[in-house]
């Protein structure tokens, strides 16, 4: 990618198994891909470009022409079928920093916030590569994995503190790997205005 390139994408397309009726997503998975129960819809198909430095680029296309999946694979929410996209990441700080010190929210503790983001990094690493190494014999596991995820996010204390969740769940807080990356993060974040 070149130095002024900020957002990269060649060959970019997006799929999506369409099932005929919701008992065949169990079919598909109890087959083992051996008999397909969908039909593919192709959302983007081979779409390449190079976004660069003081560009303003807008996107237009009639409903379901696949202008937000093309944002989704940019900003990396969806994965892709073919291709890939890259953005940036000099770029993607740069705005992150700049914002925070225009809105006063900057300071020495929210820097090192990454250093206490590392141990989840590593875990979530070694997570991708199991599932990787698992979805070889599952095809399915694009379908399962964001259910997953899912769950995750809302068993981990993202949108508020542990300390608010019922009295019941601490058994789960303290199995989530995430939960405590998390509340560690917290104090550091900028506080909310009232």
């Amino acid at each position: 990618m070149s130095s002024d390139v900020v957002i990269s994408a060649r060959g970019l397309s997006k799929s999506y198994r369409l099932f005929g009726h919701p008992g065949d997503r169990v079919k598909q998975f109890l087959s083992l891909g051996l008999k397909h129960y969908h039909r593919e819809f192709a959302a983007l198909s081979d779409v390449s470009f190079d976004i660069r430095k003081r560009e303003t680029v807008g996107i237009i296309g009639h409903n379901s022409s696949g202008k937000s999946t093309l944002l989704q694979l940019i900003c990396g929410i969806l994965k892709p079928t073919a291709g890939t996209a890259l953005v940036y990441t000099g770029f993607n700080i740069l705005i992150l920093v700049a914002a925070l010190a225009l809105t006063d929210n900057l300071s020495a503790g929210l820097l090192l916030v990454p250093l206490l983001i590392l141990p989840a990094l590593l875990l979530g690493i070694g997570a991708d590569w199991f599932l990787a190494a698992w979805g070889v014999f599952i095809k399915d596991m694009t379908q399962i994995m964001p259910l997953l995820v899912q769950m995750l996010l809302f068993l981990s204390p993202v949108f508020y503190p542990a300390s608010a969740a019922p009295p019941g769940l601490p058994f789960l807080y303290n199995t989530n790997p995430l939960g405590a990356v998390i509340e560690a993060v917290h104090p550091y974040l900028p506080p909310e205005k009232t």
